[in-house]
């Protein structure tokens, strides 16, 4: 008699053990090169990098409205009394209207109704099916 595996169909165990150990090797590898040449790579993450130029141009541009692109429930801001934050997402959380001044709930494919002095946003276009109108409506 079998036991009960976890892994999908048509994979072995083996096959995710491997994956593992490809995946821990990247980050060790990623580590010792970080600490082999610190300051060469600009952040440990993405989001920590995007976060701290999104700091820096609200410091330097003092933004009157900051529209954030699907960002949902999970902003890369807080409120702040220095602008007025507004959240765009094709599908709304209860705690949506909580954490952004406004929030709208629509593509940004459409025409957006919001005049907003920067616009943020992580993991949006490859959601997209229409990048063109995206970007246009964006800079509308």
């Amino acid at each position: 008699m079998g036991g009960i595996s976890s892994a999908p169909l048509g994979t072995s165990l083996n096959h995710h053990g491997m994956i593992r150990s490809f995946v821990k090797a990247n980050r060790d590898l990623a580590a010792a090169l970080e600490k082999r040449f610190p300051g060469f790579f600009l952040s440990p993450s993405y989001k920590d990098e995007l976060e701290q130029r999104i700091a820096a141009d609200i410091a330097s541009t003092k933004p009157a409205v900051i529209l954030e692109v699907g960002g949902i429930d999970r902003p890369l801001l807080s409120r702040s009394p220095q602008f007025r934050y507004v959240g765009l997402d094709i599908e709304s959380q209860p705690t949506c209207y909580d954490i952004y001044d406004q929030f709208i709930v629509q593509s940004i494919e459409q025409p957006v109704d919001i005049k907003a002095n920067m616009v943020i946003s992580i993991t949006l276009l490859e959601h997209v099916p229409n990048n063109t109108a995206a970007i246009t409506n964006m800079y509308a």
